[in-house]
């Protein structure tokens, strides 16, 4: 594997917690099964992901001008339908571009964001605005903010594409930016469908009649549900099966059932069979006593009343399972609806057609998940499934209230990885995580566990789409105390931008607008002496990049120890000192260099300071291993006086000359 094939760390083992769960993240708003780190960072995004995406892009009509407009202006904004893939077309836009020195950003959709700052864009960047689904309050400033960054960064080879609405830039008053405008259409469902299925390696016979005919149904389908159809066609392949037969059982599969459910549910008058319903559409597969009892919680907490029909004239078990469409789902006892897909549009009608139910709900589901019945597996099937049918049925305000206050379990945080895995990837709702992600990450009373979920799926998750974004929500959780980091959540920060000097710049960047400060707590002190530790900023990226290079380090590491040394009393900043020291006593003489004459910088120049220095790293030369500290503080000492004239320059370009040697 190259350096520029590795891919991002996966979750860190939590402290009490198992292997984090197989979940299902979103390429390009296609859910794929896999593990938190099968992608990389989007900033990392390689030629084979490109590629990956490439072979399934049926490009739209408005295509090639937004091509031309993209070449000539190195700015284009694209609207197109809901569903028609506006965000797979920006980023195969951008792909004519990338290469070792053009590399993707997403610029991240909040307004107070520093991102839009021209100073943190490097030359070559190629950088995608997702507005589609912005809040028209924001939508504005943010469009004003990309165009500005875009005005003070022509001249550095950058190139912009926009995703706009076109409902919400009707609003606004007619200006400039609409000279770079291109509506794009929808494509071609049949092409895009070939497409899906030759790169799954189904590349059966299709008579073209028989296959226009069939697509004639999919004329208004999103793309990714073109794409969930071409998936459930692989992964049901058989032998000898017709192509367009499996394509057709794949239809049935992924078919909405919505109105069969409503006429089934609204024909039936019987609480039990209505809550025995519902029971099946969360644990369909389960065994029928698992169903059962459910059914029988669900009517407990609804206070439906008793039957006053004696037991032995009931009607039995087995015919209320025939009033809901039930079948053996196994020879074990577990049971399902006899359409597939049928349970989401069961439980899509209790969630959508009994909004009085809502906390009935809420609790009731939240008690599934700890039946001692269950096993693991199941009852993260069961989280998925309620995450799936609260999105779908816009629910995500109830969601994000269920997740936040889910029962403790063995397997807690794997279920509110599972839910909240859910939210981030949702076409229509994962923005709406996403600014929930970062109003939990800033909350002070917020969980430790909750807290390590977060950081989890900023890491691995969200910052496969949105890095900036992520980048932001675990530098909250690192200093939400203020007293004391959070230990796990920095393990997370220091992996993802460890991966990539534009993340590390960009944090880099951050600290050096805000350095610590003594009223800010002792948390943002210690996450800016980690981040800016001798071996972080010697280190290099997977592309090789040096992090101490870097013109924006640099000027980080001056600006935070200069702010040490003003804000922090001596003993203090003393004590940061010597650790820093430590650190860097093993370094070779060049780079040992490079590092002190930073934090000489932040001196100013002060002679009370340089002084301060020089007699700390005197001191902590006497002690530990006096032969190495010694050569290394002899070199401190040395470029102290180099910073105060004392000795010539040269000299000291001679001794760096012999240590690389």
């Amino acid at each position: 594997m190259t350096a520029g094939e590795r891919e991002s760390p996966g979750p860190l083992p939590r402290p009490g917690v198992g292997s984090p769960v197989t979940q299902y993240t979103q390429i390009n708003n296609i859910d794929t099964p896999g593990p938190h780190n099968r992608r990389r960072p989007f900033g990392l995004l390689h030629e084979s992901d490109l590629g990956w995406l490439y072979r399934r892009f049926e490009p739209p009509e408005g295509f090639p001008q937004a091509q031309h407009k993209l070449e000539k202006c190195r700015l284009v904004l694209i609207s197109g339908p809901a569903g028609a893939g506006m965000r797979t077309a920006a980023k195969m836009l951008l792909r004519t571009y990338a290469d070792s020195s053009h590399l993707f950003r997403v610029l991240p959709t909040e307004v107070e964001e520093d991102a839009f700052d021209p100073d943190s864009v490097a030359d070559g960047d190629l950088l995608l605005l997702d507005l589609s689904s912005v809040e028209s309050e924001h939508y504005a400033k943010l469009k004003e903010k990309a165009l500005y960054l875009r005005a003070h960064t022509k001249a550095r080879s950058t190139r912009l594409v926009i995703i706009v609405d076109r409902a919400v830039e009707e609003q606004f008053e007619f200006d400039e930016s609409r000279q770079f405008l291109v509506p794009l259409g929808r494509p071609d469902p049949a092409v895009v469908l070939r497409r899906h299925l030759a790169a799954d390696g189904l590349s059966g016979d299709l008579d073209p009649a028989e296959y226009q005919a069939f697509c004639a149904s999919l004329v208004s389908s999103s793309m990714n549900n073109l794409a969930r159809l071409a998936e459930r066609a692989r992964s049901s392949a058989r032998g000898g099966q017709r192509l367009l037969d499996l394509l057709r059982e794949a239809q049935q599969a992924v078919a909405d059932r919505t109105e069969e459910a409503r006429k089934l549910l609204d024909g039936k008058k019987d609480g039990v069979v209505r809550a025995l319903a519902l029971a099946l559409a969360m644990l369909e597969g389960e065994h029928r006593r698992v169903v059962f009892a459910a059914a029988a919680k669900l009517l407990t907490q609804v206070e439906h009343p008793e039957s006053e029909v004696p037991l032995l004239e009931r009607i039995s078990l087995s015919s209320y399972l025939g009033e809901v469409t039930a079948v053996p789902a196994d020879e074990h006892g577990g049971i399902r609806f006899r359409e597939a897909g049928y349970g989401a549009a069961v439980a899509a009608y209790f969630w959508r057609e009994y909004p009085r139910l809502h906390n009935v709900l809420h609790d009731w589901s939240a008690s599934l998940v700890g039946m001692e019945e269950l096993s693991r597996s199941s009852r993260l099937r069961l989280a998925d499934r309620m995450a799936i049918q609260l999105l779908d049925a816009d629910l995500q305000d109830d969601l994000a209230q269920l997740v936040r206050n889910w029962p403790p379990a063995r397997d807690w945080p794997d279920q509110v990885q599972t839910v909240l895995s859910r939210g981030l990837a949702h076409s229509r709702h994962g923005r709406f995580f996403r600014q929930q992600f970062y109003t939990w990450a800033r909350a002070r009373d917020l969980p430790g566990q909750f807290a390590a979920v977060l950081a989890d799926l900023c890491a691995a998750e969200m910052a496969a789409e949105y890095p900036e974004e992520a980048l932001t929500r675990l530098n909250h959780l690192v200093k939400r105390n203020r007293d004391r980091v959070d230990s796990y959540a920095l393990e997370r920060l220091l992996q993802l931008v460890a991966s990539d000097l534009r993340l590390y710049r960009r944090l880099a960047w951050r600290l050096r607008q805000h350095p610590p400060r003594p009223d800010r707590g002792r948390s943002e002190t210690e996450l800016a002496l980690r981040v800016l530790s001798p071996k972080l900023v010697l280190s290099t990226d997977v592309r090789g990049r040096r992090f101490g290079s870097d013109p924006t380090v640099r000027r980080c590491i001056e600006a935070v120890w200069r702010a040490l040394m003003t804000n922090l009393p001596a003993p203090q900043w003393q004590e940061h000192l010597r650790t820093w020291l430590s650190e860097c006593a093993g370094a070779d003489a060049p780079d040992a260099a490079l590092l002190v004459r930073e934090v000489l910088a932040g001196a100013g120049g002060d002679p009370r300071t340089l002084a301060t220095v020089y007699v700390t790293a005197r001191d902590w030369a006497r002690s530990g291993d006096r032969v190495s500290r010694a050569r290394f503080a002899l070199l401190v000492i040395q470029l102290i006086n180099e910073a105060q004239g004392v000795v010539d320059s040269d000299t000291t370009t001679l001794r760096e000359k012999k240590g690389r040697s």
